[in-house]
């Protein structure tokens, strides 16, 4: 039998092929993928299914606003989890809202979460399309009034965005008052932002008919 010979061009050509349809079906994964373990798409019923316990906060526009405590992988420092449901495109949008951090005097313990976190997100997604950290700005200027700061409009932001395939992350340190804080973290899909034109279009449609 003929040994196969395959020629340097065509071997660039295949090794290119197989990279391309690797890196699409990753970029396919990870558009697919919300985090805690979910899917983006998820219906109330396929949530309940995989074991979530949810508690309705309010419908809007076709919204459903959820809320749980419990995920199929957990953040070990999340107080609770919100789950925004479409009627028509399932799981768009998901916050993981931390506990508390209490006698954080300095928001020392609040900007080690955030680092790591903003560390990991990076390590996954890139670097942030936006990064903002200060404090300070204006009235709480003190080292000991970190969360007042970022509790008053203008005087400090502690905030990082990502943006990938489709997806956008938010990494947010809110603070409660003094030496209290807490991190939000939202990831929004592609379907979100397709919700929210329906959502827009409809309430334009509607509004027209009704002069």
């Amino acid at each position: 039998m003929t040994p196969l010979r395959i020629s340097i061009k065509t071997h660039f050509v295949l090794t290119l092929f197989v990279f391309l349809a690797t890196a699409s079906l990753h970029s396919t994964a990870l558009a697919n993928e919300a985090p805690l373990g979910l899917t983006w798409g998820m219906t109330a019923e396929d949530l309940a299914n995989a074991g979530v316990v949810l508690s309705e906060t309010r419908t809007e526009n076709g919204l459903s606003i959820y809320r749980s405590t419990s995920m199929p992988a957990n953040i070990s420092d999340a107080e609770f989890y919100s789950l925004i449901i479409h009627e028509e495109h399932g799981l768009v949008k998901v916050e993981i809202l931390s506990e508390d951090f209490r006698n954080d005097i300095l928001g020392s313990a609040g900007k080690t979460r955030y680092a790591d976190l903003k560390q990991t997100l990076t390590e996954r997604y890139g670097e942030p399309t936006q990064s903002l950290e200060q404090s300070g700005i204006t009235l709480y200027d003190e080292p000991d009034e970190f969360y007042q700061c970022l509790e008053y409009d203008g005087c400090g932001l502690w905030l990082s965005v990502f943006e990938a395939d489709g997806l956008s992350i938010v990494l947010r340190l809110r603070g409660l008052g003094r030496g209290e804080g807490y991190y939000r973290l939202t990831y929004e899909s592609r379907l979100f932002g397709e919700a929210l034109d329906e959502i827009e279009a409809s309430n334009s449609e509607s509004d027209a008919s009704a002069l």
